[in-house]
């Protein structure tokens, strides 16, 4: 404070003193000649005539005159001059410290001694809104007041970006500081992350791109981790976030003097607790293994990458059709339920080589397909967000009672839309038989006309992609007849997992994996599944979860017995019960079931037929048949009590 009040003195009498000589050096000459002139005047002439008359008798009057005023002007001028200087001198040096002292407010320094310490409510910028240049140690003080009360500084600063635009720089100081003081506050906490919104012609006051780009790294990192509750996926976000916070810290270091000092001690406070932080999640880790597995949902790449397995066959067909067909193919992905079409729904991005959008949509869910102009409406919706086109609610497109003109107009704004952006759009439809039972079943003849309409488009144009997920060929759902639209369709069957693909995904999940099974635990478990994803994933899950209950590594036979009769053959499991309860809800189809595994005689060739087409059973080479996966006999047994 004192270094910065005898620096504003100096400088505010170096300019005082440079502006008031200037103006008494102009005020005095201009009245030294005023007054000179008029005195030497007045006393040359009394001088003159005084001489005239002391020697007028003895030189004549003439002399005595011309004498008296060269005399008195010489007198004149020098005490004129003198006079006007020394008056002059005072007054300029009294209207340039004036000026100083009022225009730049300077009387505002008796803060510094009536209040030692300023505050945000006690300061001269609350009750003065003209003040032109910096008072000497306020900014110093009011951002070190900034750093310990971050929450007073807030109000302060949008109160001086309010009513105070000449103090847009001191804003601005007060702005890195006060987030500088969050930091200090919530260590290690996504609160204490805010990005500083630094007025952009302030460039010395601007932090780098990258050091905005890595803030919020950051901030995203550290929000992970605090969300997860996998102490195993938590210390893998927490790890990264750390990584992120060091090559802050290095991104720091080179921003400007002016302002990155604010962060010093916060960034330095952040880095220790890390430090601790991850100590004690790794310490916390340390016994388990982390369960990659995905036990009931469907895989995404953001959280299952590793455990998504196979699928180069689809991969390669979905390649070839749209690099081979002139127009654009319409797909159809079908398989049994729980056998990871969802998933490979969520990886299709991936997979696609290509400029392509997917908008993948769930038709189970009532928002995504309530009725026909709602799902039209929806697709419409989800559109524009994977564009980000910006649309006003009164914008805002709205299907008709007519679906097929709602089609038309729909349609053509998708095409029109993929060429602009330059993206073909794949509409991937989930789930797609709730769109037959709540929609179009309703009104079959609407239905009709508008899956010809979707027919006559998709082999017509190279811009919009239809595909369909389900259990059932289009050949299943009638009124309409989906099958008599689509002949054209190209079959994706989405099948179990190889066994190669099988034994991989249960002994090397991931790089790292160190949980053990003793041998022909993973060849059993492979035989029970036949590779049946969701099944495979739902009992390593629970192999993981037992080994990290017990803290132990090895796992056996008689281990896999107890997770399978307490984890797996239970009657609400989705795979096995959905296949009991859904696909052989009628009698006949449970009847051929029971033939099946009593090794009895099969009386429903028609239920056998549907069996055989959805691959639940397969038939032996010595003509018989049984379920393609003896964890399905398993479950059928123990729950059919007529078994």
């Amino acid at each position: 404070m004192a270094g910065g009040l005898a620096g504003g003195l100096a400088g505010g009498l170096t300019g005082g003193l440079t502006g008031g000589l200037a103006v008494g050096l102009a005020f005095g000459l201009a009245v030294g000649l005023a007054v000179g002139l008029a005195v030497g005047l007045a006393g040359g002439l009394a001088l003159g005539l005084a001489g005239g008359l002391a020697f007028g008798l003895a030189g004549g009057l003439a002399f005595g005159l011309a004498f008296g005023l060269a005399f008195g002007l010489a007198v004149g001028l020098a005490f004129g001059l003198a006079f006007g200087l020394a008056s002059g001198l005072a007054v300029g040096l009294s209207f340039g410290l004036a000026f100083y002292i009022f225009y730049f407010r300077l009387y505002h320094l008796y803060y510094l001694f009536r209040y030692p310490q300023l505050s945000f409510t006690h300061n001269p910028y609350i009750s003065d809104g003209v003040i032109g240049l910096p008072l000497p140690g306020h900014r110093r003080q009011l951002t070190q007041l900034a750093l310990k009360e971050p929450e007073q500084a807030k109000l302060f600063v949008e109160f001086l970006f309010d009513y105070r635009p000449l103090q847009r720089r001191l804003a601005n100081h007060l702005l890195h500081a006060k987030l500088a003081g969050f930091m200090q506050k919530q260590v290690l906490r996504v609160e204490g992350l805010n990005i500083p919104d630094i007025s952009e012609d302030l460039k010395r006051l601007l932090p780098s791109e990258e050091w905005y780009e890595q803030l919020q790294s950051m901030k995203t990192l550290l929000l992970q981790s605090e969300r997860e509750t996998n102490v195993h996926l938590r210390l893998a976000h927490f790890k990264s976030f750390n990584q992120a916070l060091q090559k802050f810290g290095d991104i720091h270091r080179s921003q400007n003097d002016l302002w990155k000092g604010y962060y010093t001690n916060a960034i330095q406070l952040w880095k220790e607790a890390a430090v601790q932080q991850l100590a004690q999640l790794e310490e916390a880790a340390a016994p388990y293994t982390r369960n990659p597995y995905q036990s009931g949902n469907p895989l995404n790449p953001g959280r299952n990458r590793e455990v998504f397995r196979g699928r180069e066959d689809l991969r390669r067909k979905l390649d070839m059709s749209l690099k081979n067909a002139e127009t654009l193919p319409l797909f159809l992905m079908h398989g049994q339920r729980r056998v990871g079409k969802s998933s490979l729904l969520y990886f299709l991005s991936e997979l696609l080589t290509g400029r392509f959008k997917v908008i993948q949509m769930d038709l189970q869910a009532t928002l995504e397909c309530p009725d026909v102009p709602g799902w039209l409406e929806r697709i419409r919706y989800r559109v524009d967000e994977a564009f980000e086109v910006a649309v006003k609610e009164a914008e805002q497109w709205h299907a008709s009672a007519d679906w097929a003109q709602s089609w038309n107009e729909l349609s053509a704004y998708l095409q029109a839309l993929s060429q602009k952006e330059n993206y073909r759009i794949v509409l991937a439809f989930d789930e797609y038989e709730s769109l037959h039972l709540r929609g179009l079943r309703k009104d079959v003849a609407q239905g009709s006309t508008l899956l010809a309409n979707m027919r006559s488009f998709s082999q017509h144009q190279r811009e919009v992609i239809f595909l369909f997920a389900g259990a059932h060929l289009f050949s299943e759902l009638s009124n309409p007849d989906w099958g008599n639209y689509f002949v054209q369709a190209i079959h994706l069957k989405v099948d179990y997992l190889s066994e190669e693909d099988s034994l991989d995904l249960i002994v090397h999940p991931y790089a790292g994996f160190d949980i053990y099974y003793a041998e022909g635990v993973p060849k059993k478990i492979y035989e029970l599944t036949q590779g049946h994803p969701a099944l495979l994933q739902a009992i390593c899950y629970e192999l993981v979860e037992l080994a990290n209950d017990e803290v132990r590594k090895e796992l056996g036979r008689a281990d896999l017995e107890k997770v399978l009769q307490e984890k797996i053959l239970f009657l609400g499991n989705a795979p096995l019960s959905v296949f009991w309860k859904q696909f052989c809800k009628k009698e006949a189809m449970k009847e051929t079931v029971r033939a099946i595994i009593l090794k009895q005689e099969i009386q429903d060739r028609k239920s056998l037929r549907k069996l055989l087409l959805h691959e639940f059973v397969i038939k032996n080479q010595d003509g018989s048949y049984q379920l393609r996966a003896p964890i399905f006999e398993q479950w059928v047994r123990k729950f059919d009590m007529e078994i």
